[in-house]
């Protein structure tokens, strides 16, 4: 576990790690397989790319969960000490907070293990789960008041509610990257779109299901966060 810790904190310090990769297919002495052109060729045909995430697919039972929360703890511990300011965002709205995307029938073992590993009080939570949570609940205390943020799937992407505020606030347009992240520049908003905030970090568990859906997928790929873990 505290390798894991070790391992996902010193990866967070070198966000975006920029990576270059062959775009053909290599195969040997120095032969690439052009899959678009349909041909050998000499040429890797370079790529480049920014990788601000990974897994954490240790075995079951070994504490994940606690690795995470750990992780969490250990950075807001050293974010008060130097009083560093919120981290830079395309929009209007940043946060030093970690959303946490939760599987419905995890979320009472995730609350479970927040109140065994925290000490009460230290740590500021925000549940994002039904209609009602969504009452009273501005975009400035989400980015300002919080440290975790959890939420699911199922309120992003079925909520009646929550899907009727954030086509409000757009004035009725599609729900695309670009149409929150023009709407997160105006800074009068205080609808809590929870896509429009730059996030700290963001932890989806149970990643794997999250691969399979079609749907979870286009709802994550709306965020923007320094760091995605799953």
């Amino acid at each position: 576990q505290r390798k894991a810790v070790r391992w996902m904190h010193d990866f967070e310090e070198r966000m975006h790690l920029q990576i270059t990769y062959s775009g053909n297919l290599e195969l040997c002495g120095g032969w690439y397989i052009d899959t678009e052109l349909e041909c050998l060729t000499r040429d890797a045909s370079p790529r480049w790319a920014s990788v601000r995430g990974g897994i954490c697919a240790n075995a079951p039972g070994s504490g994940k969960t606690a690795v995470a929360l750990r992780l969490i703890a250990e950075d807001r511990e050293a974010r008060i000490q130097t009083s560093s300011p919120p981290p830079p965002a395309h929009g209007a709205f940043a946060t030093h907070a970690t959303l946490l995307i939760l599987p419905l029938n995890l979320i009472s073992q995730w609350m479970a293990e927040m109140e065994k590993f925290w000490t009460p009080g230290s740590m500021r939570i925000c549940s994002v789960l039904q209609s009602r949570d969504l009452r009273e609940l501005t975009m400035s205390a989400l980015c300002q008041r919080y440290d975790v943020v959890v939420t699911t799937f199922y309120m992003l992407r079925q909520s009646r509610s929550y899907l009727d505020m954030v086509e409000s606030a757009l004035g009725g347009r599609p729900r695309t990257r670009a149409a929150i992240s023009a709407w997160s520049r105006q800074r009068n908003h205080t609808e809590p779109v929870l896509e429009a905030i730059a996030w700290r970090r963001i932890g989806v568990d149970e990643l794997h299901e999250t691969f399979e859906s079609a749907k979870d997928m286009r709802v994550l790929r709306l965020f923007e966060t320094r760091a995605l873990w799953g």
